[in-house]
């Protein structure tokens, strides 16, 4: 009795885990994809659309190397490759504008060096002023 018992226990323990494991395959199929929004590039000198891909590129790559931001600057100098992210668009003051998060991953994570507005109708570039909240022109 006490063996059946102990392989009932060991086969339902193995049962277990199985539907355990496929439940997570199962939610991280589900889980949304990475975007085509990310953007990664080393700085550039040439800002052409040909060059970047569209118009909201060469804004950015244009603020990556002229930008005084020491952030910005560290890693541009240091060589490192700056990324970012489209994070959709929002609604300031009436306007439009995309909003792009600028940083550089390391060790498994994103560090955010700027954030950054494009006025969707005057395709003007924002650097984002995180203590005053407010947007500062470029």
């Amino acid at each position: 009795m006490k063996l059946s018992t102990i392989v009932f226990a060991t086969i339902l323990l193995a049962a277990c885990n199985n539907a355990a494991d496929s439940e997570k395959e199962t939610r991280a199929d589900s889980l949304p994809r990475a975007t085509a929004d990310t953007e990664y590039i080393a700085p550039v000198k040439d800002t052409s659309h040909a060059a970047t891909g569209n118009w909201r590129d060469s804004l950015i790559v244009d603020y990556i190397n002229t930008t005084r931001n020491p952030l910005v600057k560290v890693t541009r100098e240091g060589g490192g490759k700056l990324e970012w992210m489209n994070d959709g668009l929002q609604k300031r003051d009436g306007v439009m504008y995309y909003r792009f998060q600028l940083g550089h991953s390391s060790e498994n994570k994103f560090n955010t060096d700027a954030w950054l507005y494009i006025d969707t109708a005057k395709r003007k570039l924002y650097e984002y002023d995180l203590v005053e909240d407010k947007l500062i022109s470029k």
